[in-house]
């Protein structure tokens, strides 16, 4: 292998790495890590597996790392005939004894046979922002054009640092509420996981996190088109979308505006399963959630709107709720 093509894998192994711990992108990675995910549809699907396996890992307690590195092992086995590829994969520790797992992203790649062509070189031209949240961080974005968009935790949102051309294109990872500056002459056009959302002036919340089952876009103002790859719909206010990441599916319904309330401080639950309700308050509070029993994943159709609350006022509710037992030991917390 050449060893241009080589450096350009160990760069995007970087970079996708640095994605996976949360950690910031220099503007020239944000730039490398938008056109490598543009190049091909192989790429994206490859990202999502990645981000798939890496979120269970999160949730599993160390007993279980081994099993899952195994299953995923076989799993991508099958996909490959009359190959012999090694897969490898490192562990290192973040952030005060945090073991994370941070494998070999362009060995995964080759092993799942998806990437037939190289990186392609970025162009001078594009300028590329990245604004990324971690956990309990949340920020208002003001866009060149007039745009306004509020980024929930853990989310990402790349843009040109100036809009140019026919359309205002950015880039989603996570939930964000928009406002957008009215254009006639150039539609805005956010792109979320599987979702493409255009509008030309509206306000309206989208919420695309990797690891959860569905895409939500929910509709304040104005009207904004969203499609996928089969199916197409229009909203208007009060109305909203859910995607289906499994079945590719796109069902409306109307909606609440207290779904949404995050904006003001308010976390809400909408009759919500136990793992959307631990993946909010990981977000919400930065931390990190152990659950030691299967009986408490029963817990479903969860409902109830904390507005600056504590995550023990949270957690005392739930407790009750689902007859199980609680402890908080700084960022970690134990359920039992």
């Amino acid at each position: 292998m050449a060893t241009r093509e080589v450096h350009q894998m160990q760069e995007i192994d970087k970079i996708l790495t640095k994605v996976l711990l949360n950690e910031s992108l220099t503007d020239s990675e944000s730039e490398i890590y938008f056109l490598w995910q543009k190049k091909s549809e192989n790429n994206k699907l490859l990202l999502k597996q990645i981000k798939d396996y890496w979120s269970h890992q999160k949730a599993v307690n160390s007993e279980q790392k081994q099993r899952v590195w195994e299953n995923f092992e076989k799993k991508t086995e099958s996909n490959v005939e009359g190959k012999r590829v090694i897969f490898t994969y490192k562990f290192f520790f973040k952030a005060a004894a945090v073991l994370l797992v941070v494998f070999s992203i362009w060995s995964l790649a080759n092993y799942l046979n998806f990437l037939r062509a190289p990186v392609i070189d970025t162009p001078e031209t594009v300028s590329l922002i990245t604004k990324q949240n971690g956990k309990g961080e949340k920020r208002t974005i003001k866009l060149q054009d007039g745009t306004v968009i509020k980024l929930n935790s853990e989310s990402t949102l790349i843009f040109p640092q100036e809009f140019t051309g026919n359309k205002r294109e950015v880039e989603l990872e996570g939930e964000a509420f928009f406002d957008v500056a009215k254009d006639s002459l150039r539609p805005f056009i956010i792109k979320a996981g599987e979702i493409i959302t255009t509008v030309k002036g509206t306000s309206f919340n989208i919420s695309a996190y990797g690891e959860d089952e569905k895409i939500a876009v929910s509709v304040v103002t104005g009207l904004v088109a969203v499609e996928s790859s089969s199916q197409s719909f229009e909203l208007t206010p009060g109305e909203k979308i859910e995607y289906g990441i499994q079945d590719k599916e796109i069902n409306k319904s109307a909606f609440n505006l207290k779904e949404i309330a995050w904006r003001e401080g308010t976390l809400v639950f909408s009759g919500d399963n136990m793992r959307e309700i631990i993946s909010k308050l990981e977000r919400w509070y930065n931390v990190s959630i152990d659950v030691r029993e299967d009986k408490i994943f029963e817990i479903h159709d969860f409902k109830g709107e904390y507005k600056n609350k504590s995550l023990e006022d949270i957690l005392e509710n739930l407790s009750f709720a689902g007859s199980f037992d609680y402890k908080i030991n700084d960022k970690k917390v134990v359920l039992f």
